[in-house]
């Protein structure tokens, strides 16, 4: 879009993006339609466009404060979906240079003009929420996206909703484990939905709209860190109410539909995470000292995958170089005998390959980079 800035997020450094440019003016925090706090008015329109309505049933009595964090964190998220939809959609409409000539152009602006909608009923619904449990709305922050065409931008909203997907799981198992499971049938309306957005996108990109029988899981930790890549950073009112951890970027090229060797990117210079507030510096753990020094080989490092609802996929770092602060390590994208399909989330961990984890919780916690959203290219299977 006109203002993206094609930069290395979501894991998606290496597709075939133009190099980034800077953003011109602030963003808006809010748009024409008074999302994120529509008056009764625009949101009976928003509702319209959406082909539906918030919902009314009663909220739980209660939450957990884990659950809280998931809430807050599908406030943010569901932001930044809703602003997406409303960049695209204004770039359509302007005719803006990459945006031109869009096969079925009025269906396809009705489409995302309903998907714009209901994603604002997500985050309204996620604000009503935390309203109602006298907790903290999450403020939208100012975005910068990674795509200059059309093609770009249904690319990249269907890795994301790809990964919301996992994510929506993910909230709802940790939900459901903390006695919260009043909690759980909203999100799963939500998750539906998500997956007949996603049919779409693959769709008019030519895949099949079926990914995989079960679509890949992710995690909270996960997605709050790929998501720092679309902040401008410093931009957030309070997006640091979100208590979850946020690992330092991992790059990598979107592999071949095949198995073979990818390079994984990442740097060890201290980091500061896009949604910390202005001026505040945070430094991450993964610093020349304490992770150059502790692998200056491959040793006790691996790459590890999360596909379909499989255990993790741990295979060895083959190779690990620095140069200066940037490093990169080699490892096997093991397509062939796993059948990994569809969306790959992918993180660099201090653990041995053959020792691996049970679950995704585990691997969160080894992870030292990450993670990086691979889509195979080539696996349109239609």
């Amino acid at each position: 879009m006109r203002s993206f800035t094609a930069a290395a997020v979501l894991g998606l450094a290496a597709t075939t993006i133009a190099a980034p440019t800077a953003t011109k003016k602030a963003k808006p925090t809010s748009l024409a339609d008074g999302f994120p706090t529509p008056n009764a008015n625009q949101l009976d329109r928003i509702e319209d466009l959406a082909f539906g309505t918030l919902s009314d049933a009663a909220p739980p009595p209660s939450l957990k404060d884990d659950t809280f964090t998931s809430l807050r964190f599908i406030n943010f998220g569901e932001a930044i979906e809703s602003f997406f939809f409303n960049e695209l959609i204004t770039n359509i409409t302007l005719n803006r240079p990459g945006f031109q000539n869009i096969p079925n152009r009025d269906q396809t602006l009705r489409i995302l003009r309903s998907m714009r909608a209901t994603e604002e009923l997500h985050t309204v619904n996620a604000e009503n929420a935390l309203s109602h449990f006298k907790q903290d709305i999450i403020q939208p922050c100012q975005y910068k996206f990674p795509v200059s065409t059309f093609n770009e931008a249904i690319a990249f909203i269907s890795t994301a909703t790809d990964n919301v997907q996992g994510v929506l799981g993910d909230v709802i198992n940790k939900a459901a484990a903390a006695g919260d499971a009043g909690f759980t049938r909203g999100v799963s309306g939500a998750l539906s939905n998500e997956g007949e957005q996603d049919g779409w996108f693959r769709f008019i990109m030519g895949q099949n709209p079926n990914q995989k029988p079960f679509n890949t899981i992710s995690t909270r930790e996960y997605a709050f860190s790929v998501l720092q890549g679309v902040v401008v950073p410093g931009s957030c009112a309070n997006a640091d109410l979100i208590d979850l951890t946020i690992f330092p970027p991992l790059s990598a090229a979107n592999p071949p539909a095949k198995t073979t060797d990818i390079d994984f990117t990442f740097s060890i210079a201290p980091f500061t995470p896009s949604t910390a507030p202005a001026g505040k510096k945070i430094q991450s753990f993964a610093t020349q000292e304490s992770f150059h020094k502790k692998h200056s080989n491959v040793e006790g490092l691996s790459i590890a995958y999360l596909n379909g609802q499989d255990k993790p996929i741990c295979v060895p770092v083959k190779s690990l170089h620095f140069n200066g602060f940037e490093g990169t390590a080699k490892a096997e994208f093991p397509f062939d005998e796993f059948k990994m399909h569809g969306l790959s989330v992918a993180a660099l961990v201090e653990v041995d390959a053959k020792t691996c984890f049970a679950n995704q919780d585990e691997m969160v916690k080894a992870t030292a980079f990450g993670p990086a959203l691979l889509e195979p290219v080539g696996d349109e299977r239609i």
